[in-house]
C-alpha cells in the first residue's frame, strides 16, 4: 500500500468519525453509530448509521468471485494479466472498500469489541457502547435514563 492510499484511508475514517458523529442532527444532545455484521441485524436502525464490519470481506469475495476464472499462476501471460486488471476495474468500487476499511478502523478506534454494537456519545462526555441490542430505540431509552 502507498503512502498516499494510507493516508486517504486515515483521513476516511477521520472524516468518517466526525461526520458520523454529527449525522444525528434530530437529537442534538446524543450522537448514535451502529456497528453489526450482515448475519446480525438490527430490528430498527432508528435512521442511524449503520457500519458493517464484515463488508471488507464480502467485497473481497466479489473481486475474487471476478477473476476466479483466471489462471493467476506466476507464467501468466501479459494479455491475461490485462484481462484480469480489466475485469477488477469493471467490479472494483474503490471508494466502498475503502469506506470498509474506515468503519473495521472507525470500531477498532472506538474499542468496539463485540457486535451488535451500538455507541453513543452524549455532548460533552465520553462515548458509551452497548453491546447485543438489536432494538437501537429501545436501547437509547435506556442509555438516556
Amino acid at each position: 500500500m502507498s503512502i498516499r492510499n494510507l493516508m486517504c484511508n486515515v483521513l476516511t475514517c477521520v472524516a468518517m468519525l466526525i461526520g458520523t458523529f454529527a449525522y444525528a442532527a434530530d437529537k442534538p444532545d446524543m450522537q448514535v453509530l451502529l456497528f453489526t455484521d450482515r448475519s446480525n441485524e438490527f430490528t430498527d436502525d432508528g435512521g442511524y448509521p449503520v457500519i458493517y464490519l464484515d463488508e471488507v470481506l464480502r467485497i473481497e469475495e466479489e473481486l475474487t468471485q471476478a477473476i476466479s476464472h483466471f489462471d493467476l499462476s506466476e507464467n501468466m501471460k501479459s494479455e491475461d494479466f490485462e484481462a484480469v486488471r480489466n475485469q477488477l476495474s469493471r467490479v472494483m468500487d474503490e471508494q466502498a472498500l475503502l469506506d470498509a476499511y474506515a468503519g473495521l478502523s472507525l470500531a477498532w478506534s472506538l474499542n468496539v469489541t463485540h457486535i451488535p454494537a451500538i455507541v453513543t456519545r452524549l455532548q460533552g462526555e465520553r462515548s458509551l457502547v452497548s453491546y447485543g441490542e438489536y432494538d437501537v430505540p429501545h436501547s437509547l431509552v435506556r442509555i438516556r435514563n
